[in-house]
């Protein structure tokens, strides 16, 4: 006990409720602090959880590389048979580049759109009929 506490017990009876009463203060202010940063890291980890892909997710992703490089591995080798077939028919004089751009954009139109492309349905269809 100091001089001040036995002189003046009031006063230092007031200062020590008030440094209880701060001390309180604080701790309460940290306990708020600490939920909010607590919530904040909740929903964070919820957000990467959803982010994250599941196993069939990468699986599916992998699927669809190996249809995309199979699918252009298709295109390629169907380029060069188209460029094979009209390197023929120009060698043998049947048709030239003009009549082919001529048909292009003939069949380009059947499908209804002008694109510089003919869906597979189109095709199928010129050929069934």
């Amino acid at each position: 006990m100091s001089i001040f506490d036995f002189l003046f017990p009031e006063q230092s009876a007031a200062m020590q409720l008030r440094r209880i009463a701060d001390q309180k203060e604080h701790e309460h202010r940290f306990a708020a602090i600490r939920r909010r940063q607590d919530e904040r890291r909740r929903k964070l980890e919820f957000a990467a959880e959803k982010a994250m892909p599941s196993q069939a997710a990468i699986s599916d992703d992998h699927d669809l590389v190996a249809r995309l490089d199979q699918l252009e591995e298709e295109l390629h080798r169907a380029n060069l048979i188209i460029a094979a077939l009209i390197a023929s028919l120009e060698g043998k004089g049947a048709v030239n580049r003009e009549e082919i751009r001529s048909a292009m954009s003939k069949l380009d139109n059947a499908d209804g759109r002008q694109d510089g492309g003919l869906n597979g349905a189109t095709l199928k269809s010129q050929f069934e009929n």
